[in-house]
């Protein structure tokens, strides 16, 4: 396993982005949960309203307003996914990764994923690098893929997307290796605050002569204020 392989999967555990997160979504239920008329929501839902296949995906997922039904959760959702609705694509891709409500099925995860991914969801793009980095199922590895991925979802504003770019252009991997660009995404990484973040920064900097600190540091603070007044 190379460096960049190591500190990618850092960067993934410190962060726990892990699928255990989506479903986190629906752990407890809220007070507004507590106060849906289920018969209204389950009629919509039949009706194939999108909101309401989510929505009610999410109660029988968590089974605190409803009896819990992980099988018919994932229905639920996979109805709503077809339908075009991207949190439902990240969620079935999550049920699929963890065999939750369907069988196992990483390559089913690969595809939701990159679904939610060209919709645009910056989580989902994250994702999508994460799989193709590694491989998924049977998935081979497609480092280049990753960093096409990863550079949508920073371009984004995705902190983690952000990490993983820094890392990949700092390694040369998936990437002709930039130091200047590894610094560049490495300023936009860190500015989360996060210690791991932070430390890969100040490595990455060290490497940089002054003239190209200062190079980057202008244009990240150009690239910061066109974002800014998007």
């Amino acid at each position: 396993m190379g460096q960049a392989d190591i500190f990618l999967r850092v960067v993934f555990l410190a962060m726990g982005l892990l699928f255990a997160g989506v479903f986190l979504l629906f752990s407890s239920p809220s007070n507004a949960e507590q106060q849906i008329d289920i018969s209204r929501l389950k009629n919509a839902a039949d009706l194939g309203e999108v909101d309401a296949l989510v929505g009610l995906g999410g109660l029988y997922l968590n089974g605190k307003i409803v009896p819990k039904n992980p099988e018919k959760a994932a229905q639920l959702f996979l109805k709503a996914a077809r339908k075009g609705d991207v949190e439902a694509m990240q969620i079935v891709a999550g049920l699929y990764s963890d065999g939750t409500g369907v069988e196992k099925d990483l390559n089913e995860a690969f595809v939701w994923m990159t679904m939610a991914a060209e919709y645009g969801s910056s989580f989902a793009q994250v994702m999508a690098g994460k799989y193709n980095f590694w491989g998924i199922g049977d998935i081979p590895p497609d480092k280049e893929e990753a960093v096409r991925w990863w550079k949508m979802a920073a371009g984004n504003g995705e902190h983690m997307a952000q990490s993983m770019l820094s890392a990949c252009y700092f390694y040369g991997d998936g990437v002709e290796r930039d130091i200047e660009e590894a610094y560049f995404w490495a300023l936009a990484a860190s500015e989360k605050n996060d210690p791991v973040r932070q430390e890969f920064r100040g490595f990455v900097e060290e490497q940089l002569t002054k003239n190209q600190k200062e190079n980057v540091i202008a244009r990240y603070i150009e690239w910061s204020a066109k974002k800014e007044h998007k």
